[in-house]
């Protein structure tokens, strides 16, 4: 007679979850806002009162003291393509934002396979909360031979 005979141990029971930590103290969040297709959250230098949302879709929202206000910052959905990774995808304030009021954005166009393009615009004269849109001037603009691989954060 032949057979094969084994020896088994009852695998142990997996390890309790860790304890939840109270973070209560450290930080709390508060929802600011619904957004389309937000992509990055930033503010200009010194500015502890407003964020910027950019939106893929062609917009930079201001959010200040908590509120949403009503009209954009940057408004590009004519000129911007949102085809898959492509779109609006960053703002970078200069330095000297304060002074000079220049902000740098990232966006493909909606020519070719959505070319890159870099463009400054002045923060507007009268309304320190949008950019005066006629103030574009193109920094770099990249033919690209295909709709994806952006890139995109500006810094």
């Amino acid at each position: 007679m032949k057979g094969s005979l084994g020896v088994a141990t009852k695998p142990a029971p997996p390890p309790p979850p860790p304890p939840p930590i109270d973070t209560s103290d450290v930080a709390a969040l508060a929802p600011i806002g619904t957004f389309e297709r937000p992509v990055l959250v930033t503010a200009p230098p010194g500015d502890t009162q407003a964020v910027f949302v950019v939106e893929q879709t062609g917009t930079v929202q201001v959010v200040r003291d908590g509120e949403v206000l009503p009209r954009p910052f940057l408004d590009l959905r004519g000129q911007v393509t949102t085809a898959g990774e492509s779109g609006l995808l960053a703002i970078a304030f200069a330095p000297d934002y304060q002074e000079s009021g220049l902000v740098y954005a990232f966006y493909n166009l909606r020519g070719g396979y959505g070319d890159v393009r870099i463009a400054e615009f002045r923060r507007d004269s009268s309304n320190p909360d949008i950019v005066e849109p006629s103030t574009e001037r193109a920094v770099l603009t990249i033919p690209k031979p295909y709709e994806n691989h952006n890139g995109g954060m500006l810094q």
